[in-house]
C-alpha cells in the first residue's frame, strides 16, 4: 500500500496529510540552506530528458508541505533530475471545508512553485469533509468513506479545474508566470483497498464516483484527461484485474481516457509484467472496445525500515531497479499505452502519530535527513538516454 501520508484517523474530518509542522524543523531548513552533507552536486540547468514530457513523474509531499524556500529547492531539484510531472493528492476537506467555500493557498502555492520549476500538476482529487462524507454517524473506523453524493464530488473536481486547467483563473491571476496549467486529473486513491473506500471493495460505487467526476472536470475543461484511481496489487486489496472490469462495465469506460495502476515486482521485469498483465485484463471484450491508456501511477522500493519482501532493498539495488523499471515501462510505452510512471516518493516520510512505521515510508530518493540517496543522481544521468517507443 502506497500513499503513506494517507493514513485512516479517528478524525472524521480526516486530515490525511501531516501538517508542515510535523516534519522536523531541522532537517528541513538544513536543506533549505546550503544543501544537505552528502548530497549530490547538479548544475541549476534542468536535464534534458530525452522521455516525452510528463512521462517521468515524481510524488513529493515534502516540497507540498515544506516551507516556501524548501519546495523552491525540491521542485528545482526535480526537474534538475529529470522529471517534469509531479502527482499531488488535493485533499478535498481542505480546499473545500464547507460546501462552495474553497480555500485554494496551499494548492495555489505549490502550483506557482510548480510552474517555476516548469513541472506539471496532476492532481489526486481525493479526501472526505465531513459535510460531504458517506461515514454513518458515530463511525470511528479508521478508513476513508467516499461522499454521501457523488455530484458533490463532481462540483469540486469542476473547480479545481476551473482554477488550475488552461483557461483557470490561477493563471490569468498570475500572467507574469510560466503557465504550465493542469491537463491530467486523476479520480480518488486505490478504491480497491477497503481502506480507502468506507471498510470495503464496491467498483459500482467507484464508477459512479468516476462518472460524476469526469464530468464535473470536462464541464470546466472539456478536453480534460482523466485517469482513474491506481490501484494497488496487493493481498489486502481486491484483485485489481477485476476490480476495474466491473468499473468499466458499470459506465467507467465511458468517462476515462486512462486506468492507474499500482504495480509491484521484487525485478524490475516483473513489474513491467504486473502492468502488462494489467493491460490484458482492461482490453478483454468484456469490458467494451475503447483503448484506454494506462498510467502507473505509484511505484517504488524502500531502502530501510521495517523490512518487507520485494519491497525493501539497499541503496544500490534501489538506483538500478527504478532506472531498470523506467527503461522497461519506456520501451513498453506504445504496445501498452503508458502514457506515464509516476516514483513513490521524492523523500521518505516522517512516522505520524498513531502509525506504525512500515516500507512505504522509506522509498525516497532523498532520505529522512534530507541526504540523497544513490538512487537520485544515478536516475538523472540515466533519464537523458531513455526513450519512450
Amino acid at each position: 500500500m502506497f500513499l503513506p501520508f494517507h493514513p485512516p484517523a479517528p478524525d472524521p474530518t480526516l486530515r490525511h496529510l501531516p501538517s508542515r509542522s510535523s516534519w522536523n524543523a531541522a532537517r528541513v531548513s538544513q536543506l533549505v540552506a546550503v544543501g544537505a552533507a552528502g548530497a549530490l552536486a547538479l548544475s541549476a540547468a534542468p536535464a534534458s530528458a530525452a522521455l516525452p514530457d510528463g512521462f517521468a513523474g515524481i510524488a513529493t509531499e515534502d516540497a507540498y508541505v515544506g516551507s516556501d524556500a524548501y519546495q523552491a529547492k525540491e521542485l528545482g531539484r526535480q526537474r534538475a533530475t529529470g522529471f517534469t510531472l509531479t502527482r499531488q493528492v488535493f485533499k478535498w476537506q481542505e480546499l473545500e471545508p464547507g460546501p462552495g467555500i474553497y480555500e485554494w493557498s496551499a494548492t495555489d502555492r505549490f502550483v506557482l512553485a510548480a510552474a517555476k520549476a516548469k513541472i506539471r500538476v496532476m492532481p489526486l482529487l481525493y479526501g472526505e469533509p465531513a459535510w460531504a462524507t458517506s461515514r454513518p454517524a458515530g463511525d470511528q473506523r479508521r478508513v476513508t468513506f467516499p461522499p454521501a453524493d457523488n455530484e458533490a464530488y463532481g462540483r469540486f473536481a469542476e473547480a479545481v479545474a476551473r482554477r488550475y486547467g488552461p483557461n483557470g483563473a490561477f493563471w490569468a491571476a498570475n500572467p507574469g508566470v510560466n503557465k504550465v496549467p493542469t491537463l491530467q486529473y486523476q479520480l480518488w486513491n486505490e478504491p480497491n483497498l477497503s481502506l480507502y473506500w468506507g471498510g470495503r471493495s464496491a467498483p459500482a460505487e467507484y464508477a459512479a464516483l468516476a462518472v460524476a467526476g469526469s464530468k464535473g472536470l470536462r464541464r470546466a475543461q472539456p478536453d480534460a484527461y482523466v485517469v482513474s484511481a491506481g490501484l494497488p496489487q496487493s493481498k489486502l486489496a481486491t484483485d485489481p484485474d477485476t476490480f476495474i472490469q466491473q468499473v468499466l462495465k458499470q459506465g467507467g469506460a465511458k468517462v476515462i481516457d486512462a486506468v492507474g495502476v499500482h504495480p509491484t515486482g521484487s525485478t524490475a521485469d516483473k513489474l513491467v509484467g504486473a502492468v502488462e498483465k494489467f493491460r490484458k485484463a482492461i482490453d478483454k471484450k468484456s469490458v467494451g472496445g475503447k483503448k484506454l491508456d494506462l498510467w502507473v501511477t505509484e511505484f517504488g522500493w524502500a531502502v530501510g525500515g521495517p523490512k518487507a519482501a520485494g519491497k525493501t532493498v539497499t541503496a544500490k539495488q534501489q538506483s538500478e531497479l527504478i532506472k531498470d523499471s523506467y527503461r522497461g515501462l519506456a520501451k513498453r510505452s506504445k504496445a501498452l499505452s503508458i502514457e506515464g510512471a509516476i516514483y513513490f516518493q521524492w523523500r521518505d516520510s516522517p512516522v505520524y502519530p498513531g502509525v506504525t512505521d512500515f516500507w512505504g515510508l522509506h522509498t525516497g530518493l532523498v532520505d529522512l535527513n534530507g541526504v540523497d540517496r544513490r538512487s537520485r543522481g544515478d536516475l538523472a544521468k540515466a533519464f537523458p538516454s531513455m526513450k519512450a517507443r
